[in-house]
């Protein structure tokens, strides 16, 4: 009997933190985002979800997320940011960052840690200070159990990432 209060106090527990455990938007900030070597602008970001709409992600430069993933029948059935990882064989963690060379020169890197055993796919669409609006960008699928990273010499001021795939190898 007391193994099994144990255990259901155990379960409650979990499902109590997992939910205080999501992060459904970002905090209000500023982004400085280098153009060159006498230009860098600054991007107002308000509060604002990090899911535009199920499973489409917009991410900024500077952001480190935690993404718990939900999988029902080999399909992605959900997704959300979270503050700790709780469950690390579902959660995916991606940082994306700017990195500015001594010559001036910008990369953008977007560093995704894939947990699962198939590979994860998605389509990327970017906004660059030259762009009229999103553009669809090139993306490599991340592997099962290893780190990828993307990598852009163009600057980007924001990406969407959606069309989430669980791929059999």
């Amino acid at each position: 009997m007391i193994r099994t209060l144990t255990s259901l106090l155990l379960i409650l527990n979990i499902l109590v933190c997992s939910g205080q455990n999501s992060i459904e938007h970002r905090k209000a900030q500023t982004i400085e985002i280098v153009l060159d070597s006498i230009t860098s602008i600054d991007i107002p970001v308000e509060i604002s979800p990090y899911f535009v709409e199920p499973k489409v992600l917009l991410i900024y430069p500077s952001d480190t997320l935690n993404i718990e993933i939900e999988i029902a029948k080999d399909t992605i059935a959900s997704m959300k940011v979270v503050d700790k990882i709780l469950f690390p064989e579902k959660t995916v963690t991606l940082e994306f960052t700017q990195t500015v060379h001594e010559d001036f020169t910008t990369q953008m890197t977007l560093d995704m840690y894939n947990p699962f055993d198939k590979k994860l796919s998605y389509k990327a669409y970017m906004v660059t200070p030259y762009s009229e609006g999103w553009v669809e960008t090139s993306i490599i699928p991340v592997f099962p159990k290893i780190h990828s990273v993307e990598l852009w010499g163009d600057t980007i001021i924001s990406l969407i990432l959606e069309e989430w795939k669980l791929i059999k190898m």
